[in-house]
């Protein structure tokens, strides 16, 4: 048996310094900004955003009054808004809609 070499198909993943770059659409990004988003988000989410530098990341999720898990993704303090936090959620293409409702209360 032998093993096919897939190194072939993947010249640009594996040669520095090039990019790879593909579309997902299971994916949603939220963006939240404004002078009290880090505040607003670090009450909000079960994460230190209150620490998070510009260009930094860091795994989050979104819970319940009682605790449950209502979503779960990764976010970042985007280097855009250096005047106004921008912070960029990722999460679950389904839980997108329902996430932004329930922040915008």
């Amino acid at each position: 048996m032998t093993t096919p070499d897939t190194t072939a198909r993947l010249p640009a993943a594996i040669e520095p310094p090039t990019a790879v770059a593909c579309a997902h659409t299971g994916w949603a990004v939220l963006q939240v900004s404004g002078v009290d988003a880090v505040t607003f988000l670090h009450g909000q989410l079960s994460s230190d955003v209150n620490s998070l530098r510009i260009g930094e990341g860091q795994y989050w999720s979104y819970n319940s009054p009682h605790g449950r898990m209502l979503a779960n993704g990764a976010l970042w303090r985007s280097a855009a808004g250096e005047a106004e936090p921008v912070i960029v959620m990722l999460l679950a293409a389904d839980l997108g809609g329902t996430v932004r409702r329930r922040l915008s209360l």
